[in-house]
């Protein structure tokens, strides 16, 4: 199976950053424009089934795409009880020990809805539903942020930790492939349909980071397509192309001129170059290993990551003593 899973389009209470859980909002006068754009992006695209959580926010985005689509509330967002409503703020206030337990890593109900764990056996169990049903079958589901985290996390087998991924970007589209068993990341977080000012998410704009890595996917093979990876990058004001050795011969990485990559790899320039902004172009089979090793995490999570396509953009974002996935695979091309 072929999963392709979009989040909803931005409500009232994302507007106003407030947790919402499984309370029925419904989208915001932004949201609505952001459904246009994706329905643009979307147009011509086929799938063999369509799914969509029930609540509105969902189901409104599943509409605007065309396609029949059933709905279930299985692909809900994650029950959070009394949080729903209330801003951060006022949570880490009303629900202090909750917090704490939470950042724990205790298994707390939130606000006396689900608990982290139970959340992710629904999912699992209504995706693997979905992977008996449809074997080798291209699947459509509308749903919401934290389902798409959860599957990512379970494809990257890093949950029980603190996740390493940057929260998703209202209609951004994330693509996951089940091989032979396995579930790979093909793509996560783009949001290229969507003005470059609307592409980061609220968590990812609340955050502070010390520097950005954009990697680039170059085939030895492959044409120099320097237009697609200017329109991606363009905004985000790279100082420098960096490449593996192996990579530098890459036609990409000749168009761009790219420097060799310090040989500490991505944390030698967290160390010697704060606050700025670097592309790496590398061969598309390192990729994965590449980023599993920014990111701290084992091989297991390599294998859950794609190789991606020739020109394919990942951004990862690097903080003091961590790093996030904020977008992979992310291309102009048709997907």
């Amino acid at each position: 199976m072929h999963l392709t899973l979009i989040r909803h389009a931005e409500s009232v209470w994302n507007a106003t950053n407030r947790w919402q859980g499984q309370t029925d909002v419904e989208l915001s006068p932004r949201g609505r424009l952001q459904v246009r754009s994706l329905a643009k992006r979307w147009f011509g695209r086929e799938v063999d089934h369509a799914y969509a959580s029930d609540l509105t926010r969902a189901s409104e985005t599943a509409a605007a795409l065309g396609a029949p689509y059933t709905v279930d509330p299985r692909y809900r967002e994650i029950d959070v009880g009394e949080w729903a409503s209330l801003t951060r703020a006022e949570v880490a206030v009303e629900f202090a020990d909750q917090v704490a337990a939470l950042r724990a890593g205790e298994p707390v109900r939130i606000g006396g809805g689900e608990s982290m764990s139970e959340f992710e056996a629904r999912v699992d169990g209504a995706i693997d539903a979905l992977r008996a049903a449809h074997p080798g079958e291209r699947v459509l589901l509308v749903t919401h942020g934290g389902v798409i985290r959860a599957l990512a996390t379970r494809a990257l087998s890093v949950r029980g930790h603190k996740s390493p991924l940057v929260g998703v970007t209202n209609t951004a589209i994330t693509e996951i492939r089940d091989d032979a068993g396995r579930l790979r990341i093909v793509r996560y977080n783009d949001a290229t349909h969507l003005e470059a000012l609307d592409q980061d998410s609220a968590m990812f704009r609340a955050v502070q980071y010390s520097l950005r890595v954009a990697v680039v996917a170059a085939d030895p093979e492959g044409d120099a397509d320097r237009e697609i990876v200017d329109a991606i990058l363009g905004g985000l004001q790279i100082a420098r192309y960096l490449a593996p050795e192996d990579a530098i011969g890459t036609p990409l990485a000749e168009q761009l001129l790219a420097d060799p990559l310090p040989a500490r790899g991505i944390d030698a320039l967290r160390d010697d170059h704060d606050g700025e902004s670097y592309a790496i172009v590398a061969r598309p089979e390192a990729i994965p290993g590449l980023l599993a090793t920014a990111l701290g995490l084992g091989q297991e999570a390599a294998f859950g990551l794609d190789v991606p396509a020739h020109g394919a953009v990942a951004q990862i974002l690097l903080y003091e003593d961590a790093a996030e996935l904020w977008s992979y695979g992310v291309s102009l091309t048709d997907f």
